[in-house]
């Protein structure tokens, strides 16, 4: 027990260190700012000083002259203001350390528009003082690691981990409201109702937070739910089977164990109650493969390994020459590769082949 308060008075003094300088950098890029903006204020008072002699008639000759420009023109203007825009964003970056934001996935009804394109390596079974660690040094990519180490006491530790892991999950940390039990407004689009394999991530803002598990959520504990949501729905197209709703169902019904997560029985009891008929199967590239030619699902229980640093479910929709093509509901960078099954045979725990009844 003395240990044991040793290590959390030694956190909370790295996460309190953390903080501090944390708020003297902000301090700091308070203060270039205000310096940049007091320096262009001066320029502009001195160039008002110095050229009065510039007139307004002068101005509207240069107006009339542009309106009169030919469509050519005009297409070249375009192209150098569209330089000088992005010459304006360059500089804007090199100068607060921030890359540009995707668009609002809202807008654009696009799930995956504010993830970024990264590479993932292998995910590593971190500590919450190596996750934050790691996460420092991706201040420089984007601020809001920053804001996120600053407060770091207000997340889920296993979910700055995952972040640690996966930077294709800022977005979703950054905007990270808690636990939350409003099942009934998660949505599927209508570009996912109409792909023949929907890739649904399990840290989607639509359900991310909902809770899920042992004082947890589908974020960090739903991938189950979540992988056997892309099943259902690509088998039988109903758009009520959203990851939100099978793991609303998966409590209800208890198909998640306490200390454990999601029971194995999930993926045959409980696709059963949406119209899928499943059955476990070998373990054997040549089984999977007869399935998947027979136009089935697979769906597999992982271990430590390329996915997940303890137990993850992962499905399996085609293969070719080149290896399986999978859903990763952790991963959308994971979801677009190809798996030679040598590379992934050894961390396969059990496999089910799914078909709609």
């Amino acid at each position: 027990m003395k240990e044991q308060n040793q290590r959390q008075i030694h956190n909370q003094t790295e996460l309190d260190e953390r903080r501090m300088r944390q708020k003297k950098l902000v301090r700091k890029r308070k203060i270039v700012l205000s310096v940049m903006l007091l320096t262009s204020f001066l320029l502009g008072c001195v160039c008002g000083r110095y050229f009065p002699e510039i007139k307004l008639g002068k101005t509207e000759e240069v107006l009339a002259s542009a309106q009169d420009n030919s469509g050519e023109e005009k297409k070249e203007n375009q192209i150098t203001n569209d330089v000088g825009i992005e010459n304006e964003k360059l500089t804007d970056n090199a100068e607060s350390s921030e890359i540009e934001e995707p668009a609002d996935s809202e807008e654009t009804n696009d799930p995956f528009a504010e993830i970024p394109q990264v590479v993932l390596s292998k995910p590593v079974d971190y500590s919450l003082n190596q996750a934050i660690r790691q996460l420092e040094q991706m201040e420089a990519s984007d601020e809001r690691y920053a804001q996120i180490v600053e407060n770091a006491e207000k997340y889920p530790e296993k979910l700055l981990i995952n972040l640690a892991n996966n930077p294709e999950m800022i977005a979703f940390v950054a905007d990270y409201k808690g636990n939350t039990r409003d099942y009934d407004k998660a949505e599927l689009t209508e570009k996912e109702l109409q792909e023949e394999y929907p890739l649904f991530l399990q840290w989607d803002k639509r359900w991310g937070c909902l809770a899920y598990g042992d004082d947890s959520n589908v974020a960090i504990s739903g991938c189950g739910p979540t992988t056997l949501a892309m099943a259902v729905v690509a088998l039988t197209g109903n758009e009520e089977a959203t990851p939100a709703a099978i793991a609303k169902f998966a409590m209800q019904e208890g198909f998640y164990m306490s200390g454990t997560g999601t029971m194995w029985s999930l993926m045959t009891e409980g696709a059963a109650a949406y119209g899928v008929r499943s059955e476990q199967i070998n373990i054997s590239q040549t089984e999977i493969k007869q399935h998947l030619d027979q136009g089935d699902i697979v769906i597999c229980s992982v271990r430590q390994g390329d996915f997940t640093t303890g137990g993850h479910f992962i499905l399996l929709y085609d293969y070719d020459d080149e290896g399986f093509s999978i859903n990763d509901p952790f991963s959308l960078y994971r979801s677009g590769q190809k798996w030679n099954y040598g590379k992934i045979r050894s961390q396969i725990k059990a496999v089910w082949a799914l078909k709609a009844k």
